[in-house]
């Protein structure tokens, strides 16, 4: 494994310990020319929503580098990107709305362990 691939690994695992739920991996490398990888993942409130983006920012701090990140709990879609890796943090009716493993459904799918 690839300090990307890695890094997918724990937030993937970071996630899932954390409550989140669906959460998908897309590899969008082929498709996209800002991002290799794709990370959604559905919060169950607004303020869980807030807490996963907080620990996402607080536990990869000495693992890889923070870009920028966008929206917050009220508007449903929080965005945190760490350039190669773009996480999709939504609740259920925006990530339904949007519909981004639509969009990118010609991504593959990473399977995480």
């Amino acid at each position: 494994m690839n300090k990307t691939e890695d890094f997918i690994d724990f937030v993937f695992h970071l996630l899932d310990e954390n409550k989140a739920s669906n959460i998908v991996v897309l590899n969008v490398r082929e498709l996209c020319s800002f991002s290799d990888y794709f990370l959604l993942a559905t919060a169950q409130s607004p303020l869980h929503l807030k807490h996963l983006k907080e620990l996402i920012e607080i536990e990869s701090k000495q693992r890889y580098v923070l870009h920028h990140v966008e929206g917050n709990e009220e508007s449903g879609w929080i965005l945190i990107d760490f350039f190669d890796i773009i996480i999709h943090l939504f609740l259920k009716e925006k990530r339904d709305f949007y519909s981004l493993e639509y969009l990118w459904g010609d991504a593959k799918r990473t399977k995480i362990s």
